[in-house]
């Protein structure tokens, strides 16, 4: 009490008596207005001198308005009062994890006047938050950096070999020596990727809302994860899963659950976890793929790591992620499972999807997007329909063409090698197209068509806590069709095509263009009599015929008569029915020459 009241009468704030006086009365109901407050502070003011200014610091003032009404009133009172009492010799600082705007937007009242009193602001973004943790984490000795910019002058190439990524969005990397030794044993990267991370975590975690925003949480985050490092020799690198050990707590049962799962899965390996966890964390960033050149990065451990053994460590524990439904394959991006996504897709591996289901997918794709016409367009004239057949189906009923096209799939009954297509190409009137031996695209088809399937058998009686999922597996089913498209269009573009009893070379990529070229071959061959046909008849060239006075009797041309090939295999139809005395009609004659080998149409004839 002695002290205190010293204090107070050194201050000037009260004299020696009254200050014990007020000690003695401390314990009574104390009551102070915001006026009479402002009016205590101008005293202490001008007791100080003509100069003397004092400033309050508020810290956090957006969780303690929160949406209360009376407390942003209260404040808004004490920033008036003090700046008229005081004349602008009190100062009222404040700090907030929002802008000033989002704190007085209490509940459609308008606090525009509190605004005018917090008119200076200084925004801190956590842009270069790399910059506070250098300094109040990663400073080193002087020795320190000398050792580091040593090691980066051995390891530089190795170094920029080992850190790569397969993304448009820049990652950065360390661009020197300075750069190295100062962030060391972290990388460029991580400082902007961990603030994505945290950012997605308090937008999909509920738990994860609790989470300091911006500086302050990666600086706790880069702290404890250098800590656990502090020990090692130089040449190790913080990968990037050490960052989900801090953030565990922070994290909201519906993801930490499967962490925990994963680790007490006596299937899944160490690395595995890992793994998982960095999947997680990644899992709402837009700004990193995760697929297996980006995961193999951001598991870097050391300087003198292996990348290609380490990549294949990480394929090896993806695949072991999949089996145990933890992890998701879409394309070559993997994905991490929440409890109710596994849910699903068990639910959706469970539907049945039949062979005939996945050829009449493929064919399609193949005749109806990437060669449209159901004829080859032989010249302006002819035009030849051709089968449509995928793995021995055809793509519609009623293909009776001459020539075909048949697309041989992964998932063909018969192992076809080249001899055989050989063989098969000169005996049959097909064009054969022997697609890679790579069935992703099949796969895809039928994770495609399970999604479809349990999209349309649900419904509506998905709960509604699933209806996000339902929509991201139908964006995943969208995905997929496209994709897919690109799979088939590709492997016709490197397919093997086998006609006329060889193998086609055609320089073309285009898949439509290649099929077409290789129509044309068949086409040539099957229809060998067909360049007969020299000019085009046309319904004036017959009417001309009939109205000719002269009597004209068969094999009465001249040898100069157009298309004489032509006209004298008719003729020759003609007289040999003659000959086994039967009839001839105009219908057998269009049915003989507009088949192999002649394919001529029906004003030809």
């Amino acid at each position: 009490q002695d002290e205190i009241v010293e204090v107070l009468s050194t201050l000037g704030i009260m004299s020696e008596d009254a200050a014990r006086t007020w000690c003695e009365k401390a314990v009574d109901t104390y009551s102070l207005s915001i006026e009479k407050f402002a009016n205590l502070v101008r005293k202490y003011c001008e007791s100080r001198g003509k100069n003397h200014h004092v400033v309050f610091l508020v810290d956090e003032i957006g969780q303690y308005i929160a949406g209360d009404t009376r407390l942003m009133l209260n404040l808004q009172t004490v920033t008036e009062d003090l700046g008229t009492a005081c004349g602008g010799k009190a100062w009222v600082i404040v700090t907030s994890q929002q802008d000033i705007d989002s704190v007085v937007s209490v509940k459609g009242n308008d606090f525009s006047k509190i605004q005018g009193r917090f008119d200076t602001r200084l925004s801190l973004s956590s842009a270069n938050v790399d910059e506070v943790i250098r300094k109040r984490i990663l400073a080193k000795t002087g020795t320190a950096m000398d050792t580091l910019r040593l090691l980066y002058d051995q390891k530089e190439a190795v170094i920029k070999n080992l850190i790569t990524f397969t993304d448009e969005v820049e990652k950065k990397l360390y661009k020197d020596r300075e750069e190295f030794a100062s962030v060391y044993p972290f990388i460029p990267y991580q400082f902007n990727l961990l603030g994505q991370v945290l950012t997605a975590i308090r937008t999909h975690g509920a738990s994860g809302k609790h989470l300091a925003e911006g500086e302050r949480s990666m600086i706790a985050l880069f702290k404890e994860s250098a800590m656990r490092f502090m020990n090692d020799s130089e040449g190790i690198i913080v990968p990037f899963n050490i960052f989900y050990n801090a953030l565990d707590k922070f994290i909201d049962h519906t993801h930490r659950i499967v962490i925990k799962q994963a680790e007490e899965n006596s299937r899944l390996q160490p690395l595995d976890v890992e793994l998982l966890k960095v999947l997680f964390m990644i899992k709402y960033v837009k700004e990193i793929k995760a697929n297996v050149e980006n995961l193999t990065t951001l598991m870097v451990s050391k300087i003198d790591e292996d990348r290609i053994a380490l990549r294949k460590q990480v394929e090896d524990s993806l695949n072991r992620l999949i089996k145990q439904t933890l992890v998701q394959k879409n394309g070559d991006i993997y994905m991490f499972l929440t409890n109710e996504e596994q849910d699903i897709n068990k639910a959706i591996q469970n539907e049945t999807v039949e062979l005939g289901e996945i050829i009449n997918e493929v064919s399609s794709i193949v005749f109806q997007e990437l060669i449209k016409e159901p004829k080859y367009r032989y010249n302006a004239r002819y035009n030849f329909p051709y089968n449509q057949i995928v793995d021995d189906r055809y793509f519609k009923n009623n293909q009776s063409a001459d020539i075909g096209v048949r697309i041989i799939t992964p998932y063909s009954d018969t192992d076809y090698n080249t001899e055989m297509l050989r063989m098969l190409s000169a005996q049959e009137n097909n064009v054969f197209v022997h697609l890679p031996n790579d069935a992703t695209f099949l796969d895809e088809i039928t994770e495609m068509l399970k999604i479809g399937k349990f999209i349309t058998k649900q419904g509506v009686s998905l709960a509604k806590t699933f209806e996000n999922i339902k929509r991201a597996k139908e964006d995943e089913r969208i995905e997929k069709k496209q994709r897919i498209r690109i799979f088939i269009e590709d492997a016709i573009k490197n397919a093997d095509i086998y006609v006329n009893g060889d193998k086609a070379n055609i320089a073309s990529k285009d898949p439509a263009s290649r099929i077409n070229e290789a129509l044309g071959k068949l086409v040539n061959t099957r229809y060998n009599k067909l360049s007969y046909m020299e000019t085009a008849p046309s319904l004036s060239d017959i009417d001309g015929i009939f109205r000719m006075s002269n009597q004209m009797t068969l094999g009465n041309f001249e040898d100069k008569v157009a298309n004489k090939l032509a006209l004298d295999d008719v003729l020759g139809a003609i007289e040999l029915a003659s000959v086994r005395h039967a009839k001839t009609s105009m219908k057998s004659l269009i049915d003989r020459f507009s088949a192999a080998p002649y394919g001529f149409i029906e004003l030809d004839v």
